[in-house]
Formats: C-alpha cells, sequence, structure tokens
C-alpha cells in the first residue's frame, strides 16, 4: 500500500538551501561525485558500479545489492540514497533527492530485497519497503509498503509479492 506520510521517528529536513548551509559534505567530496557519475553507468561490471556508488557516497549496505547500466542516483546528494542489503536496481533507474526548482529536499531508502524494474523514477522522499516490487517504468512518489508491487505513472498497488524465504536471512549477534 502507498503512504502518503512518513514516520515519526525520521529527521525534519529543512530543505536545500539548509541541507547546503550546513556544509554537510566538503567541495573535494562534491567534485569527486560529479566526476565519478560521468562514467560509474556505463561501467560493464556491477561490481565495479557498486564500489565506485559507495565511493561517490551512495550508502549501500549488506550483500546482494545490484545496480544496472545507465542508472541515474542523485550525485548531488548522494548521502541521503540508502541501498539496503539486497536491493536490486535494472537498469536506467531514476532515483533523486532534490528537485531544482525548489527546495524540496528528502532521503530515499530502498528496503532489503526490494527489486525495482527498468525505467522507473523514485522521487524525495520516498520509501521503498523491505521484498516490494516496483515495475519497469513506475514512477514513485509515495512510500511503498513491504511485499506489495506497485505499477504505473502514478504507481498504483496491484498486488502482494507472495511469502518466500528471505535471501538475506538475518545474522544472530
Amino acid at each position: 500500500m502507498l503512504d502518503s506520510g512518513t514516520p515519526n521517528d525520521s529527521p525534519r529536513w529543512k530543505g536545500e538551501r539548509a541541507y547546503r548551509a550546513s556544509g554537510r559534505r566538503s567541495y573535494m567530496q562534491r567534485l569527486r561525485a560529479r566526476v565519478l557519475s560521468l562514467f560509474v553507468p556505463y561501467i560493464p561490471s556491477w561490481r565495479v558500479r557498486l564500489v565506485l556508488y559507495r565511493l561517490i557516497g551512495i550508502n549501500i549496505t549488506g550483500r546482494g545489492n545490484y545496480i544496472g547500466r545507465e542508472c541515474y542516483l542523485d550525485t548531488e546528494y548522494p548521502e541521503l540514497i540508502t541501498l539496503e542489503p539486497g536491493s536490486k536496481l535494472s537498469p536506467r533507474v531514476i532515483i533523486f533527492c532534490h528537485s531544482s526548482n525548489s527546495d524540496l529536499l528528502r532521503p530515499v531508502r530502498l528496503g532489503a530485497d526490494c527489486w525495482v524494474g527498468a525505467g522507473a523514477i523514485i522521487g524525495p522522499g520516498v520509501t521503498i519497503g523491505a521484498g516490494a516490487v516496483v515495475g519497469a517504468g513506475a514512477v514513485v512518489m509515495l512510500n511503498v509498503s513491504p511485499g506489495t508491487i506497485v505499477i504505473g505513472s502514478p504507481a498504483r498497488v496491484v498486488g502482494k509479492v507472495k511469502a518466500q524465504a528471505p535471501l538475506n536471512p538475518p545474522t544472530a549477534s
């Protein structure tokens, strides 16, 4: 199910101007992200792409992640994008955290073992739940609940993912 709200425990984002003014990233970090973003999407090896996206500043946690070719992940604010273990992005997925024509700036989180189809667009502030499936070409501007399937523009719920064993089972600590 698509959720319009955000959890109460999430931080309140003051917007792009306030975030920039806080000096969260140095000039060299921003420059490195811009230079790497020019060629990273076209590298044939998905393992190398993952390493370079981590260098850009995207939070890629755990194992089993995949980022397809020609994906655009917002390099202006890469630290606001989080991919949890087992997240898979098909080719040409677009994820952005900010809007150039407004002060909109929100973090994006992809839950564990979720899958995003080719050409999908994920907007600022969206959380894709664990095990969710976003269909090819979908435009997601609202949160997606865990284990749901969404398609279309704008994205709408069409079903639930059948229960299966998790690809990345939790480890005992």
